[in-house]
């Protein structure tokens, strides 16, 4: 007499986790809905944004870009008014370009960078999309294969990025990749924006012949003996002038990476272009 009823429990148990499961699934999130999300904040951080200027260190130089804030895609984004092109700021390009990227990402398993956890959203196919940041000279014929981006669970910020691709050079595609981190997240006048962001370009030693690259070593060698030649005073100004410049060479030279440290001096929101 017991057996019906241990059945009638365990199909009752059964039931319930089946039930219980379905529920999770509908509401479990899909890369669509963090996307979406992701947008609209964003649409609430630029909100009364109408234009900023961002004042930036960059290798010892100083560059300020101006930006206005139009509706692309149906949202808000920065737009460098310079140019009239979507920002160089990848970030921002990120943004403009989530609406497209909706419909083909998918959402990874989550991930923890600088403590805080993330989203991590894949992107395998960018081959219909207008997304490619600016990474240089060298990279002006880059064509985005693959991206990976991580967004902050609690506010959808961006916090790490890799786009995989490929770079024509004299006549051939070589595999290149960027990475970028921004960090220190500030509020200026209701502008939420990074005062660090971290580039890294990998690859760009399969895009030079051995004939580059030893060019490469032998300027390089002849800049640091010419500066070694210097008297101090000069020296120690052609350094703080070419000193970054030198690592980025050396860097290109040894491991084909390249690296750039970005950081703001000044923000001015809705405030006249300079």
């Amino acid at each position: 007499m017991r057996e019906p009823r241990i059945r009638s429990t365990l199909l009752a148990g059964a039931a319930a986790i089946v039930v219980a499961g379905a529920a999770s699934t509908a509401t479990a999130e899909t890369a669509g809905d963090v996307l979406q999300t992701a947008m609209e904040r964003n649409d609430a951080r630029l909100k009364g944004i109408e234009t900023f200027t961002v004042v930036q260190d960059v290798m010892g130089f100083e560059v300020t870009t101006h930006y206005e804030t139009q509706l692309v895609n149906g949202h808000v984004v920065p737009v460098a008014k310079e140019t009239e092109e979507e920002s160089a700021d990848a970030s921002a390009s990120l943004y403009a370009s989530l609406p497209e990227m909706a419909e083909r990402a998918r959402l990874e398993e989550t991930e923890t960078i600088d403590d805080r956890k993330c989203y991590t959203i894949r992107v395998e196919d960018m081959s219909e999309l207008d997304f490619a940041p600016d990474m240089g000279e060298a990279t002006a014929a880059f064509t985005p294969k693959s991206l990976v981006f991580h967004l902050d669970q609690k506010d959808y910020l961006l916090r790490k990025m890799r786009i995989e691709g490929e770079a024509e050079h004299e006549g051939r595609q070589v595999p290149l990749s960027m990475e970028m981190v921004p960090s220190d997240y500030r509020t200026v006048d209701g502008l939420v924006h990074p005062f660090e962001i971290t580039m890294v370009v990998h690859g760009l030693a399969s895009a030079m012949s051995a004939e580059d690259t030893e060019k490469a070593r032998q300027a390089l060698a002849e800049m640091k003996t010419q500066m070694a030649e210097m008297p101090e005073e000069q020296r120690k100004m052609m350094v703080s002038m070419m000193g970054d410049r030198m690592q980025r060479m050396e860097e290109m030279v040894s491991s084909g990476e390249v690296k750039t440290t970005m950081k703001v001096k000044e923000i001015r929101v809705n405030q006249p272009a300079p």
